[in-house]
């Protein structure tokens, strides 16, 4: 096991996900809300490996970003283009266009990684739509970038509830070695607060 995973949502639609280290010692956090488009949230994201500290924050502008390292602050804005998905404003893109996600009506995007100013353009696909969920695969459109980066497969159950990621890891939590992650999603209750200990949320 590389890092667990967590993800809390409440009930005005932000979001709080948490990234914990085997022995369950926190290593990043990120809160997400979402004042205009599903797909341009505003975050806050700490890094407790490395101090770094990640904003971004929707604007007339833009999507204003700013990435503060020990050292050193970088200032940069985003378009705020429909085609944009900033960082896991992937996940509230596919909920909130779920109707429309269709087996063979690939979408072409492009990805923003918080605190990286250059976008990536990808494919999104729906491999399988049915009773029982959607699995949804994203690539990079051109062919150098699927050579250097995997393609991310998510699977979602029936109410919309993400419940298998594989695809390229967190890059600060991890060494560069590891190229793809498998990651399963168990739901708890979700009413909880997180201070319950996280070994009883990782109970069989």
């Amino acid at each position: 096991m590389l890092y667990i995973e967590h993800h809390q949502y409440f009930g005005d639609g932000s979001h709080i996900a948490r990234y914990f280290s085997p022995d369950l010692k926190l290593k990043l956090e990120k809160h997400l809300s979402y004042p205009a488009l599903s797909q341009h949230p505003d975050i806050q994201q700490y890094n407790y490996l490395s101090t770094q500290e990640i904003t971004v924050r929707n604007a007339s502008s833009g999507l204003e970003v700013v990435r503060t390292d020990p050292g050193q602050k970088l200032t940069f804005t985003i378009e705020k283009a429909a085609d944009i998905i900033m960082d896991a404003g992937f996940d509230s893109f596919i909920r909130a266009n779920w109707s429309t996600l269709q087996v063979h009506e690939p979408m072409r995007l492009r990805l923003a990684v918080a605190g990286n100013s250059r976008l990536i353009k990808v494919i999104l696909k729906t491999l399988k739509s049915d009773d029982s969920g959607k699995i949804i695969s994203v690539q990079p459109a051109n062919w150098l970038g699927r050579l250097m980066i995997p393609e991310i497969t998510l699977a979602y159950d029936v109410d919309q509830r993400l419940r298998l990621y594989e695809g390229p890891p967190n890059r600060s939590l991890v060494s560069t070695d590891t190229k793809s992650v498998h990651i399963g999603f168990r739901l708890y209750q979700h009413h909880k607060q997180l201070d319950t200990p996280l070994s009883q949320w990782l109970r069989e």
